[in-house]
């Protein structure tokens, strides 16, 4: 829920909705009728003058219903759209989390023994090469074998982190706890 809070669409969905039901309660303001009222006081040659008056509107044909029925409607409406960018957010940080798991896993698989089995036959290749025992095309075979394992093994902490990255951008911050 922390993601929802902090994610930038989602938060201008929710003050999508804040304008939406601001409108709203403008538009049945508008519907209401000003009271008006007046006084006047005169002084011309000696003679003092004062009146009161009131002025109120009739509105027969005009009562903004019009207006009203259409800031409801776009109430409905950018809550329908707060509604789906929640779940895109909770989607996002699904996704990606899923993500960050999957790498991570491919990630220890390299170094709980992968890494060291590439190295291992690597060196002993290196040795048996150096004593005879092996051809120089069994050892060139084993350093490609031990530099196509380490390429790998960067790709695949690259991806990982780049899943992290991922997962900070979906839930909308720059530290994971």
């Amino acid at each position: 829920m922390a993601a929802i809070k902090q994610r930038p669409d989602h938060l201008a969905a929710q003050q999508s909705v804040t304008a939406a039901h601001s409108q709203y309660l403008l538009a049945k303001a508008n519907a209401k009728r000003d009271l008006t009222t007046s006084f006047l006081f005169s002084h011309v040659t000696g003679v003092n003058a004062a009146s009161f008056g009131s002025n109120i509107e009739m509105p027969f044909f005009n009562r903004n219903q019009g207006e009203i029925a259409r800031t409801r409607y776009a109430i409905t409406q950018s809550e329908e759209i707060r509604r789906a960018t929640e779940e895109v957010v909770m989607t996002d940080v699904a996704n990606a989390y899923e993500a960050v798991r999957e790498d991570d896993k491919i990630v220890q698989l390299f170094l709980s023994g992968a890494l060291k089995y590439a190295q291992d036959s690597r060196d002993i290749s290196a040795y048996a090469y150096q004593h005879g025992a092996a051809s120089l095309l069994d050892f060139l075979d084993a350093e490609r074998s031990y530099r196509s394992a380490q390429l790998a093994y960067r790709q695949a902490l690259a991806t990982y982190m780049l899943s992290i990255e991922q997962l900070r951008q979906a839930v909308g911050t720059r530290s994971l706890p």
